[in-house]
């Protein structure tokens, strides 16, 4: 199997989800934007699980980020420049959705808990959380400047808030 797609960091978009999505299931080389295929490698249990839990994704803008966000609650960040796994962000519940500030290293998060989480890339480290949802947020969205999210939820309500960041 053979893609072919324009690089970014050095790697493709197509490629580098790939590799995340099948990193410990199949051996693929990256190479000027061609990513092949060539077998299947040998997988442990707790990569197995990850795999089949992806439910949202993420590149950040400003540094060779990725995010990955796993139904069973766990944020992951890849670095792509290394290709190695940065952090860990555990969640009480399950991810629904990640979205990266357009010109920060935040990735924010929403959760089957009812929370709203901002996380900072370079360091794993938890920077706010929001509640308000008498249910599991289904999804959320963040405007330009990242200081308001609005988010949906299983409560039948619609929330609007307003975010506080400690360097802002």
């Amino acid at each position: 199997v053979v893609f072919k797609v324009p690089t970014w960091y050095g790697f493709s978009r197509c490629a580098v989800l790939l590799l995340i999505s099948w990193y410990m299931l199949y051996n693929w080389n990256v190479s000027n934007g061609v990513c092949r295929c060539w077998g299947k490698a040998k997988a442990s249990q707790e990569d197995a699980e990850e795999t089949n839990s992806v439910e949202s994704v993420g590149f950040c803008n400003v540094l060779p980020l990725i995010a990955v966000a796993y139904l069973h609650g766990t944020l992951a960040i890849y670095d792509l420049s290394s290709q190695v796994l940065r952090h860990k962000c555990q969640h009480q519940a399950g991810i629904v959705k990640l979205q990266w500030e357009e010109s920060s290293s935040v990735v924010s998060t929403c959760s089957l808990d009812g929370a709203v989480r901002l996380w900072d890339a370079r360091s794993g480290t938890m920077v706010s959380e929001y509640r308000g949802h008498q249910a599991e947020i289904l999804d959320f969205t963040l405007n330009r400047e990242a200081s308001m999210a609005v988010t949906v939820s299983g409560d039948h309500r619609a929330k609007v808030f307003c975010l506080q960041r400690p360097d802002r």
